[in-house]
């Protein structure tokens, strides 16, 4: 077997983005070849292969279709294992790589993870439109060249961030800007000192496609947000009992306010949730659509507001997400 290359580069993938690469290969045996199947390590890639019948000699194409999964930020590394009748035990192996982002670019030509407490972002437009910067981790963007024009829209913005008063520190650094397409931004966090207990799901394979709600507050009034959670593999489950509630994330809901760290501390959450509607996806098998209505706690303040969602049934099975709340200054 002639291969073409064996590892696909797949570049900057926007979330939910699907793109496509083909991959030549040529049978160098002296026999036909036929294809038993082809398989991937993740659903984000299918792969095919025709023809699936290969004379001696004969060329054939690996069709490779990655879709970017919801969660930005990271490096997608996959594996795809072509396994014909003749050669079963040895499979024709590739890889895959991706780096998965939103329209606001983090940290070009850098790991987009932070490692430490304190440090510098810098977010691009991937488009090359200009945009603001109107939060960091809940307060008043700091740039580090401090002549910026905090008010003055720019591709590229390079800001600073300090958890050193946060303990534990947060699992994401959130940035708010101005753009419709990307207006939360949130940076994974990975260092020393601890971070905020991590979500959980019991059982295990009870998964949320992304575990991040964003919400924008209205600008007046107190109505209710709307978000929609796809929910998967959660085995053949009657969702009708499926009920929704909110906890603050660390004792506080506030981000970068000031608020108490303290997780056994009683603290209201910035939203409630009640939960509008159930439906099993009729496109995947094992797959829940669920809508959901945020209402804000009264009076709440402009800023940054993290709390935690859980959705459980009366078996005692349930899952958590992340629910962050922006809510802007009145115009």
């Amino acid at each position: 077997m002639s291969v073409e290359r064996e590892h696909i580069d797949f570049g900057y993938v926007l979330v939910g983005q699907t793109v496509e690469e083909q991959i030549r290969f040529t049978n160098t045996s002296g026999s036909v070849l036929n294809v038993n199947t082809v398989t991937s390590s993740c659903d984000c890639t299918i792969a095919t292969v025709t023809p699936e019948q290969i004379a001696p000699g004969q060329d054939a194409l690996l069709t490779l279709r990655f879709t970017a999964p919801t969660y930005p930020h990271v490096t997608n590394r996959r594996s795809v294992r072509v396994i014909f009748d003749e050669y079963r035990s040895a499979p024709t192996q590739f890889t895959t790589v991706a780096s998965v982002g939103r329209a606001i670019r983090v940290n070009r030509g850098a790991t987009p993870i932070l490692s430490s407490p304190t440090g510098e972002v810098t977010l691009e437009a991937h488009d090359g439109a200009s945009f603001r910067v109107i939060a960091v981790d809940g307060r008043a963007p700091v740039y580090v060249d401090p002549g910026v024009d905090p008010d003055s829209p720019r591709t590229k913005h390079v800001v600073r961030y300090d958890f050193t008063d946060r303990s534990p520190a947060p699992r994401y650094l959130h940035v708010v800007t101005d753009r419709a397409d990307d207006p939360m931004t949130e940076i994974p966090t990975r260092f020393t000192g601890g971070s905020a207990a991590p979500l959980s799901a019991s059982p295990p394979s009870w998964l949320a496609e992304c575990r991040i709600v964003h919400l924008r507050k209205q600008d007046t009034g107190d109505q209710p947000m709307t978000a929609r959670v796809r929910l998967m593999r959660t085995r053949a489950t009657d969702l009708s009992a499926l009920s929704a509630s909110c906890r603050p994330s660390q004792g506080d809901a506030t981000i970068g306010g000031g608020g108490t760290s303290n997780p056994a501390q009683d603290a209201p959450s910035a939203v409630t949730a009640t939960i509008q509607s159930t439906e099993a996806d009729p496109q995947k098998m094992r797959e829940f659509l669920v809508d959901l209505a945020f209402s804000p706690r009264e009076s709440l303040l402009p800023g940054v507001y993290h709390d935690i969602l859980r959705l459980s049934l009366p078996d005692g099975s349930y899952t958590e997400l992340d629910v962050v709340t922006y809510v802007p200054d009145k115009p």
